[in-house]
């Protein structure tokens, strides 16, 4: 028998030892057997390389990490002199080199790791000859343990959940930091809530998961967030001035809230309307150009007016123009803000839940003013533009609309965008049969999508139908045809701002009145 067959015999005969003993010590009659300490893993299979046997055994795989290293010289005449035990990445592993076998302790190993052993024997040969040099070397990997391959969502709302998903399956957790955690009934997940929930927070937790053999893979550092406070503004910014008298009062939201019902009932708007007399025409700062010569009779648009009194409180009706967005329109006899005003909305949401999980951490307030009642009226039928002022028609002229192929639609707006000097360019392409691409278009003020008031230096036909959908109005600016023509569009400019109602009505000449009806 060899001496590598009798080491063998030696390891099996004594776990046999030790069984017989244990059983001879057992007390007899005993109802419950006494506790004993849990084994720790015994080594596994050696095989051998050259002149040297690895144990665990060269290419093993999931090898259980409590296990120890041992390479020993496997034939006669050999001495080990080296032996290194390496991980991937890391740094060798502390070992005991004596006599014929190197050893690294139990529980040095770590799990979810390939190891690289190079181990060097010095072999005798013949009597006289010098000894060989033996290097070998051999590789294993540690057994696989669960491992967190996704965390969803990273950010959560108060109620909601992370769900981190494992690269296998686990049979336990260990979770340390400031979380809830449990296992799902696969063990592929973990659902992850905050022990403490609070806004706009990180929250950094260790994960310790045990795979299916109950062996404890490393600790894993995950982090979530939690939404943070929701947010709002209002439209017209606070301290906006001289607004006209239908701007839309609109509230944008960071998230939907979780009852718009109740979010509405939060919301006031009060008017700080002192009571001012009804200025006239001649208040301008410059006189109104003379007016173009215009059908007769023409209806006069402007309606009465008398200021409202003084410290106004409004009602108004809440209109959610999507899930994030809602305008207040106010419900006065006109629908409109009172002129010469100053609208004050307050939104008293501190703490109101949204969908998304958060809440708002304080109330808003912001406020407007106004300025005079400027109301702009275009009749189509007679292609006049009437501007009015607190009641009284403060000018009219002439001026152009879109043909009935390309005509204005009808209906109440107010001016949303001013630009002094705008180019205007087709949206067909530079090959379509009305394409278009005009510069310098003087002192335009959109009230419809891209429909504008604005001057027209390319034609003098006012009173006819010429544009693309704009009314178009006289001017002299950049008019080298008609350098004379009335400053009829600089006049409405230096009338008009932000948020004065456009009112379009009548019919475009040869058009059928069904057509222009705006949506």
């Amino acid at each position: 028998m060899s001496a590598l067959s009798g080491r063998a015999l030696s390891r099996v005969a004594l776990p046999l030892l030790s069984l017989v003993l244990l059983a001879a010590c057992s007390p007899v009659g005993a109802s419950t057997p006494a506790p004993r300490p849990t084994p720790s893993p015994s080594p596994l299979p050696s095989s051998v390389v050259g002149s040297i046997s690895f144990s665990p055994p060269a290419d093993a795989t999931a090898v259980d990490p409590g296990v120890p290293v041992v390479i020993t010289a496997a034939t006669a005449g050999a001495t080990l002199t080296s032996v290194t035990v390496t991980p991937d990445g890391g740094s060798p592993l502390a070992g005991d080199l004596s006599g014929s076998a190197y050893t690294v302790k139990a529980g040095s190993l770590a799990p979810d790791a390939r190891y690289t052993v190079t181990a060097v024997a010095e072999v005798r040969q013949a009597a006289g000859a010098a000894p060989v040099e033996d290097s070998e070397t051999s590789h294993f990997s540690t057994v696989t343990t669960p491992r967190v391959t996704a965390l969803t969502p990273a950010t959560i709302g108060d109620g909601q959940s992370v769900v981190l998903t494992l690269s296998e399956a686990a049979s336990a957790i260990d979770v340390s930091g400031p979380v809830k955690a449990s296992l799902g009934p696969d063990g592929t997940t973990v659902t992850v809530v905050p022990a403490t929930y609070a806004q706009g927070q990180s929250y950094a937790f260790t994960l310790i998961a045990r795979n299916l053999k109950g062996i404890a893979g490393a600790p894993q550092k995950q982090t979530f967030a939690t939404l943070g406070a929701a947010t709002a503004y209002a439209y017209p910014a606070g301290g906006s001035g001289n607004m006209g008298v239908a701007v839309p009062l609109t509230l944008t939201l960071s998230a939907a809230p979780a009852d718009k019902s109740d979010f509405a009932s939060h919301l006031t708007v009060t008017a700080d309307s002192p009571a001012a007399p009804a200025a006239s025409p001649s208040a301008d700062a410059s006189p109104a150009p003379a007016a173009s010569p215009a059908p007769s009779p023409a209806a006069n648009p402007c309606t009465g007016y008398a200021p409202p009194a003084p410290g106004t409180a409004l009602t108004v009706n809440p209109v959610w123009l999507s899930a994030t967005r809602v305008r207040l329109a106010p419900t006065t006899p006109d629908g409109y803000w009172p002129a010469n005003s100053t609208i004050t909305v307050h939104a008293a949401m501190a703490n109101l839940k949204t969908s998304a999980g958060n809440w708002w951490g304080g109330d808003l307030t912001s406020s407007f003013s106004t300025g005079d009642k400027r109301v702009i009226d275009v009749n189509l039928s007679t292609q006049t533009l009437t501007a009015c002022k607190n009641g009284v028609q403060a000018n009219q002229f002439l001026i152009s609309s879109g043909t009935p192929s390309h005509f204005t639609y009808t209906g109440h707006f107010a001016i949303y965008r001013r630009v002094a000097d705008e180019e205007m360019k087709s949206p067909e392409g530079p090959f379509a049969p009305d394409y278009y691409d005009i510069k310098h278009v003087p002192w335009t003020q959109y009230f419809d999508g891209g429909a504008a008031l604005h001057g027209a230096w390319w034609h003098n036909n006012f009173g006819h139908p010429m544009s693309h959908g704009c009314v178009n109005v006289q001017t002299p600016t950049d008019n080298t045809r008609w350098p004379k023509a009335t400053p009829q569009a600089e006049w409405l400019w230096n009338f008009d701002n932000v948020g004065d109602p456009v009112i379009v009505s009548g019919v475009t000449p040869g058009l059928n009145p069904a057509q222009q009806q705006s949506d």
